[in-house]
């Protein structure tokens, strides 16, 4: 079994949701929970699946990567919504934004990887 709080991505995932959540709390909540709510859900997501992932399977370890990609797309969409809105300021959106997009990349990379380590062994078999 792996142990998922040594994956970077998922140390990554932690920290940005820590700051998502402080950068969403000084909002009007009766407006606005809706669309942060779903930022929240969304970055929650990404930790749960690599967690769950990390006890599977290659290959399944991948399938939970693969969801937890969508769901820093997710995040990202509903972030630029909240900054369209003027929900945020442009430094913290290009702060956040630039993090949800590395932490994209880290998955895919992971997940390449893993998908790699798969089809070799496949192949001894």
């Amino acid at each position: 079994m792996r142990n998922y709080e040594n994956f970077s991505c998922w140390k990554s995932a932690k920290c940005l949701g820590l700051d998502l959540h402080r950068a969403t709390v000084d909002i009007d909540v009766a407006e606005k929970t809706e669309l942060y709510t779903s930022i929240r859900r969304s970055i929650r997501s990404v930790m749960s699946a690599i967690a769950h992932g990390s006890v599977q399977k290659n290959e399944q370890f991948a399938e939970s990567l693969l969801r937890a990609i969508g769901q820093t797309f997710n995040c990202r969409t509903q972030l630029l919504l909240a900054y369209e809105l003027e929900w945020f300021d442009e430094v913290l959106f290009n702060e956040l934004d630039e993090r949800l997009r590395s932490l994209g990349f880290q998955l895919y990379g992971l997940k390449k990887r893993l998908s790699a380590e798969s089809a070799l062994s496949r192949k001894r078999y």
